[in-house]
């Protein structure tokens, strides 16, 4: 997942080796459990995801009550732990994911 570099940084008569890592150019899932999902980094799943109080998504779940036999959308958030974070071309992110309730 990471490519490791060493680069020769020279300021005066001092140099220094400095080893950083890069992103290779794929996303591993590092879990048996983790989701993978891509959305544009301006989304509204960017802000539900990246919430710094309380990273989240929000499923739709269609409930229905057969006494009155009317049905209806309700929000559920559902806490997540993001585990990895990719950013690619055009303002798109793909990130590993787990639920929480999981």
């Amino acid at each position: 997942m990471f490519d490791s570099h060493t680069t020769i940084v020279r300021a005066g008569n001092t140099s220094h080796n400095v080893t950083y890592n890069s992103v290779a150019g794929t996303l591993v899932k590092s879990s048996p459990d983790s989701k993978i999902l891509r959305f544009g980094i301006t989304s509204k799943l960017a802000d539900q995801f990246f919430d710094p109080n309380e990273p989240h998504r929000i499923l739709q779940i269609r409930k229905h009550y057969s006494y009155d036999n009317t049905s209806y959308l309700s929000d559920e958030k559902i806490l997540v732990t993001v585990l990895q974070v990719m950013l690619m071309a055009n303002d798109q992110l793909l990130i590993e994911y787990l639920d929480n309730k999981d």
